[in-house]
C-alpha cells in the first residue's frame, strides 16, 4: 500500500479495532471500522498482484473481531482468493 492516506487508513482501522475491542456497541467504533474497511477495500482493488491484495486485506481483518463478518472485506478477500 502507499504512502500517506493509506497508512492513515490502516492506524485507523487498528485503532478503532481496540475501541470495538472495548466497546462493541459504540456507534463511533463501529461507524469508524467500517469507512476504514471500506476506504482500504477500495485502494486495495487497485492492487493487481492477487496474492499481496489478499495478504494485505487479511492483515486488515485480524485488526477487529468485526470484520470477520464484514461484507465488503469478506467479498474481497474471496475476490482475492481466500477464504
Amino acid at each position: 500500500m502507499e504512502q500517506g492516506s493509506g497508512d492513515e487508513s490502516l492506524d485507523a482501522a487498528s485503532e478503532y479495532g481496540k475501541a470495538y475491542a472495548l466497546h462493541p456497541r459504540n456507534r463511533q467504533a463501529t461507524a469508524g471500522l467500517k469507512k476504514a474497511a471500506d476506504y482500504i477495500v477500495n485502494r486495495l482493488k487497485a492492487v493487481g498482484d492477487r496474492e499481496q491484495r489478499l495478504q494485505q486485506l487479511k492483515t486488515v481483518q485480524e485488526f477487529s473481531d468485526f470484520y470477520s463478518n464484514y461484507p465488503p472485506l469478506v467479498a474481497a478477500i474471496e475476490e482475492a482468493g481466500g477464504k
